[in-house]
């Protein structure tokens, strides 16, 4: 492979948690590929809310960065008690703006005095929170590439058909003035570049460079196919409205639909959004082997002496990761419960991400335990635009479950 950054050129590689790791690694094989002058910058809150640390450090391939620099920042944080509180009291929610954009004032001087240690370089390559997007500009790169995070990605881009956090913040005057003052910077959009797997289906003005999971090619393409089924997890049911029993019924029934021995299957929790006790409590119910390792599943995959024999998850975006490094060499299964086709956000991914994809099946479930209280034959079309209005709908009791 021919690598685009030559023996004498510096590359910064920016990410927040171990899923833009995986993607700063696949940009690291691609476009350098050496140890020397590549160097990985770590940005997490202060009090690391997330317990991302210890997956880091279980993912991180020293041999890959000349150096590993960890930040933790004083703002974007917040805990979830704070932010009920900031709901419900406008004035908390005044006094949490102005607060946070010190914070970023203080961030933003104490990144400019990291950049100054390895600038310039020749490519950056960042997410597109406020923290990341300014070290990567403070670094005075000649390229800048944004990493996409997963499906939500899409929904980052603005009219003008650019990523850019701060379109939200142009909306609210008070917001964008405090962010100016900040002295927050972003790299030109013009010419900043996108680095993601999403490349045939996102539409932008960014230059696009797909990201081709060749490192991961190579570490599967060698290995034969084993006896184990992955069942990739959601955290669908942490919803308020979606209880643990629901889903759990959900699972035994997708059980017997597949026919799986449960001996034989492999569950994967959600790295961030399932707990010990309720993953303990699915496990005891179905029978089944747990991969309880905190790092995401496209690593996992990597890390097995077999691939699996199929993968099926009911509603996670690593599967269309997992499409591109596998190279369709064993099934990827959609398992679509009929009423995510009532979510605007989730109809609208199927059919730009998940249908016009060879390398995965979608398997529309119906007559199958009711998670949202919808009727199947009602959800030919969306109803909600994501689950935060379903919620609000539920909450609010104008809406009617069926269950």
């Amino acid at each position: 492979m021919q690598r685009l950054i030559n023996s004498h050129q510096k590359a910064a590689f920016i990410v927040k948690d171990a899923k833009t790791y995986i993607n700063a690694e696949e940009a690291w094989y691609k476009f350098s590929g050496k140890k020397e002058g590549s160097f990985l910058f770590i940005i997490i809150p202060v009090k690391d809310p997330n317990n991302t640390i210890p997956t880091f450090k279980k993912v991180i391939d020293t041999e890959k960065w000349e150096d590993v620099v960890w930040f933790y920042s004083l703002s974007n944080y917040y805990p979830r008690e704070y932010k009920r509180l900031v709901k419900r009291w406008k004035l908390l929610e005044w006094f949490n703006n102005g607060k946070e954009y010190i914070l970023n004032f203080i961030d933003r001087i104490r990144l400019d005095q990291l950049a100054k240690r390895y600038k310039p370089v020749e490519k950056v390559f960042s997410g597109h929170r406020n923290t990341q997007e300014h070290l990567a500009a403070a670094l005075a790169p000649n390229e800048h590439f944004l990493m996409d995070s997963g499906m939500g990605i899409t929904n980052k881009i603005n009219n003008k058909g650019y990523i850019d956090y701060r379109s939200y913040l142009r909306r609210h005057r008070f917001k964008y003035l405090m962010h100016i003052l900040s002295g927050m910077k972003v790299y030109s959009r013009g010419k900043t570049k996108f680095f993601t797997v999403y490349k045939d289906s996102v539409t932008t003005k960014h230059e696009v460079i797909e990201n081709e999971y060749s490192y991961r090619k190579m570490l599967v393409k060698k290995k034969e196919l084993g006896n184990l089924t992955f069942y990739i997890s959601s955290p669908l049911y942490r919803r308020h409205n979606i209880s643990l029993n629901q889903y759990i019924l959900f699972l035994k029934e997708l059980f017997a639909h597949y026919k799986l021995n449960a001996a034989d299957v492999v569950y994967i929790p959600h790295p961030v959004h399932e707990n010990s006790e309720s993953i303990e409590i699915i496990i005891d119910e179905l029978g089944c082997q747990l991969d309880e390792r905190d790092i995401p599943v496209e690593t996992k995959i990597t890390l097995y002496d077999t691939l699996p024999n199929k993968c099926i998850t009911p509603y996670s975006s690593s599967l269309v990761n997992i499409s591109v490094f596998s190279e369709n060499r064993f099934p990827l299964i959609f398992a679509w419960h009929g009423e995510f086709d009532c979510f605007e956000t989730l109809f609208n991914w199927k059919k730009d991400s998940l249908e016009s994809n060879p390398n995965i099946t979608i398997d529309r479930l119906t007559n199958f335990t009711s998670l949202f209280g919808f009727e199947n034959s009602h959800c030919d079309k969306p109803k909600f635009k994501d689950f935060e209005v379903w919620d609000a709908a539920v909450n609010s009791k104008s809406f009617i479950r069926n269950e």
